[in-house]
Formats: C-alpha cells, sequence, structure tokens
C-alpha cells in the first residue's frame, strides 16, 4: 500500500436513510488533511445486491459477495446489503490513532502462534501466508463501560483491519470506541487510514449491545491505493 492513497466509505444503519438526488449515487468529501473522500449514498432503483456483480458491488459501495457455498460468512453478507443505507457523515478528530501494534519486548513463539505484549492492541491477528488477504470482516456485540472512579478516564475499540501488525504506515481500520470520558461514558463508530488521523461517523448511532457487522478491504480505483469501509447495526435476534 505505497504511493497514493484515497479513503472511500459507507455506513449503512437499518432506519433512517439519506436518498441521493438524481444520479448522485456518490459524493466527494473535502476533511482536513485528507483528499479523494467519496462516500456511497444511493443505488439506482431495482438495483439487488444479490445478483449484481462483483464490479456493480464495488460500484455502489458493498462489500465483496462471499462464496454462497461458504454458508455463515454469505448469510451475514445477505443481512448486511438488505439494510437501509444512510449517507455518513465524517468527522476528523485530529490527534487521535488507533495505530498499528505497538509492540512492547520481545516475542515469544508457542507452536503455531506468536504471542507478543501489545502497548494498544489485544486479540489476534493473521501473519504471513499465501495468498494474500484483500479484505476482513468481523461481527461485535458493542459492550457497556463504566467506571467506578469518575475521575479516571479510560478508552477501548473493537475493531477489524488490513495490515496493521507491523512496522508500517499504510493501515486501514474500522471499528466503534467505547470511552470513559468527564464522568460518563461515550460509544462512536470510526474508520482510520495511517497515516491519517481517526475519522468519526456521528450520524451512525452506536449504544451498547448492538451487534456492528464491519467490512475493511484494500484495492485499486482508478489506478489508486484505496481503502474501503462498510459498516452496519445487526439485531441481535438475527445473530446465530
Amino acid at each position: 500500500m505505497k504511493g497514493t492513497i484515497a479513503l472511500f466509505a459507507i455506513a449503512t444503519l437499518a432506519a433512517g436513510s439519506l436518498i441521493a438526488n438524481g444520479q448522485d449515487y456518490t459524493s466527494n468529501v473535502t476533511l482536513p488533511g485528507m483528499s479523494g473522500v467519496t462516500t456511497y449514498n444511493s443505488v439506482p432503483q431495482g438495483f439487488d445486491p444479490v445478483y449484481a456483480s462483483q464490479e456493480q458491488l464495488q460500484d455502489y459501495g458493498f462489500p465483496r459477495r462471499p462464496d454462497p457455498n461458504d454458508v455463515k460468512p454469505y448469510s451475514r453478507w445477505l443481512q448486511a446489503v438488505a439494510t437501509t443505507r444512510i449517507t455518513p457523515e465524517l468527522v476528523v478528530n485530529p490527534g487521535r490513532y488507533h495505530l498499528p501494534n505497538q509492540q512492547i519486548g520481545k516475542s515469544v513463539v508457542e507452536g503455531n502462534t506468536t504471542k507478543v505484549t501489545s502497548g494498544n492492541w489485544s486479540g489476534w491477528s493473521l501473519l504471513g501466508g499465501s495468498p494474500k488477504l484483500y479484505e476482513v470482516y468481523g461481527l461485535w456485540v458493542v459492550p457497556s463501560v463504566n467506571n467506578q472512579f469518575s475521575k479516571i478516564s479510560g478508552y477501548m475499540s473493537e475493531w477489524i483491519g488490513i495490515d496493521g501488525n507491523c512496522k508500517c504506515n499504510d493501515l486501514i481500520q474500522d471499528g466503534t470506541e467505547q470511552q470513559w470520558t468527564g464522568g460518563k461514558p461515550a460509544y462512536y463508530a470510526w474508520i482510520e487510514f495511517i497515516p491519517n488521523a481517526e475519522v468519526e461517523i456521528p450520524n451512525f448511532q452506536v449504544s451498547p449491545g448492538d451487534v456492528i457487522y464491519a467490512y475493511s478491504a484494500v484495492g485499486t480505483k482508478n489506478n489508486v491505493v484505496t481503502g474501503f469501509y462498510y459498516l452496519e447495526h445487526f439485531s441481535y435476534r438475527c445473530i446465530s
């Protein structure tokens, strides 16, 4: 992911859509310190992602279709593309970065895994192997945060990303944030294309107990290296 970069973003929500006028299915967005930012707003009347080609899915801002024989990812994808779409509001949070893995000390090999201590990550990442990965999706429940010590601030995110467990400066990732500041909790969704700062999506409402579907991909569009993001709420009752 070297050279010119662009940010393509899409957010979906189960209620409250903003309909594009005419053929304005995408919008170019100006953000401080960033260029090439595009949001996807709407689709042509009658467009059905289930029967669209992979190229059409990309053109209208949908995740790639998984193999229908891969039942669980395909069923998640069907839920994700069936929702009502909103045009995301994008707000840069200057100085706020989720960053690549900040490894502390030496790594320890245990069987087929490598254990590291990180200053900012917890969880799992996939390293090496073939073929290379260009897309990833995840599903999680937004936790509820609280603090018995109201004067102490804390920050936490669930997220997915590509190219972050390395000494690199070209990471794409997206997720949800839970934080405790000023004696109260706050929740929001975000996307990030390192080296740029976090971009918050204020009109994508996030609450404790929400089930979030997130998709990130990297590719090229008009010969420009592109990060692509797709976020959606799922109904908890629909998850198996």
